[in-house]
């Protein structure tokens, strides 16, 4: 099955997968030079994933891991290391989003960088 996100008015399709379910975050939203999609169904997944959100990278959507300290990619690519800063950064909103302790609008508010600046 096929699963698309809306991004910017773009369509980004997300290709084959495992039915995920990805909300998508802006360059001006998050401040990085990729659009930012996390993921919107998190731990009701199958307990063998790890939290993780995709960069898109060069029409690729490569997973990113949620971690505090150690992010890991599935490859690297030019910036990474800014993604991982974000994502150590905001890792209580990302893991919480994950958990589902917070909904997805909730965890949008709050990782949108543009309404701080």
């Amino acid at each position: 099955m096929k699963k698309q996100a809306a991004v910017e008015n773009n369509e980004l399709e997300l290709g084959e997968d495992e039915g995920f379910d990805y909300a998508g975050l802006t360059q001006q939203e998050t401040g990085l030079p990729y659009i930012v999609l996390i993921d919107s169904v998190g731990i009701t997944r199958k307990p063998r994933i790890k939290p993780r959100i995709r960069v898109r990278v060069n029409d690729e959507y490569i997973p990113v891991s949620i971690s505090k300290t150690n992010v890991e990619k599935y490859k690297p690519f030019e910036g990474d290391t800014e993604i991982e800063q974000w994502v150590i950064e905001n890792y209580d909103i990302l893991i919480k989003h994950w958990n589902q302790e917070i909904t997805e609008t909730e965890a949008m508010d709050l990782l949108d960088k543009s309404e701080t600046e």
